[in-house]
């Protein structure tokens, strides 16, 4: 038996991500719904997917190379 995560979605995004875990799953009934159908339980490997896919890009910063700073 596999490891099962549970992915709660943004507010306001559950039918968004109901859509992305059916179509990251090799079966979709894979996708369970939890808590009133607000949260879903996957397998491990789909969650990992799923927060790869929506995860935010690493902010870039920057460095005064003069030191002077604020």
């Amino acid at each position: 038996m596999s490891e099962y995560s549970r992915v709660v979605p943004p507010p306001g995004e559950v039918n968004d991500t109901a859509r992305l875990l059916l179509e990251l799953a090799d079966d979709p009934q894979d996708v369970r719904t939890v808590a009133g159908g607000k949260e879903f339980v996957v397998p491990a490997a789909v969650a990992d997917a799923y927060h790869d896919k929506v995860a935010p890009a690493p902010r870039r910063t920057t460095t005064n190379k003069k030191g002077g700073g604020a």
